[in-house]
């Protein structure tokens, strides 16, 4: 399975705030601002440690994407 590398800076969502959730048959593309990307795995959605929402391929996401929607990035979660 891939993952997002390490090294790759995403830095330049924090401040952004996600203007577009989009579902495909098999990924989930956000958009942050200027940014664009694509996820091919299972995503999950946390507040305050709580899992909200999940997506995977095939089915359609979970209610709390829409919580999501207009939000400003504030932090990178460490992926270590």
């Amino acid at each position: 399975m891939y993952r997002i590398p390490k090294e790759l800076d995403l830095s330049p969502v924090v401040g952004e705030f996600t203007t577009h959730v989009r579902v495909g048959q098999f990924d989930l593309r956000f958009t942050f601002g200027s940014l664009n990307f694509a996820v091919q795995s299972p995503v999950n959605v946390f507040r305050s440690g709580k899992l909200v929402a999940h997506w995977e391929e095939g089915k359609w996401p979970d209610p709390g994407f829409y919580d999501i929607m207009n939000s400003e990035v504030r932090r990178l979660r460490s992926r270590e």
